[in-house]
């Protein structure tokens, strides 16, 4: 197993790196990104679609 650090990344946290990537939570998770070893549920990447194509 790496020894390199491992984050989860919730639904709420991948939409505001996408929507607002200037915002804490989208440099939060570009911060993780590049010094991590990313990981999401399947759960989550389900969700993201649904939530994505809702209207705002």
């Amino acid at each position: 197993m790496s020894d390199e650090p491992r984050i989860v990344l919730d639904t709420n946290a991948i939409i505001s790196r996408i929507i607002r990537p200037n915002s804490t939570a989208g440099r939060t998770v570009r911060f993780g990104m590049e010094t991590s070893h990313v990981l999401a549920f399947e759960a989550t990447m389900t969700e993201l679609p649904d939530v994505l194509s809702r209207h705002r």
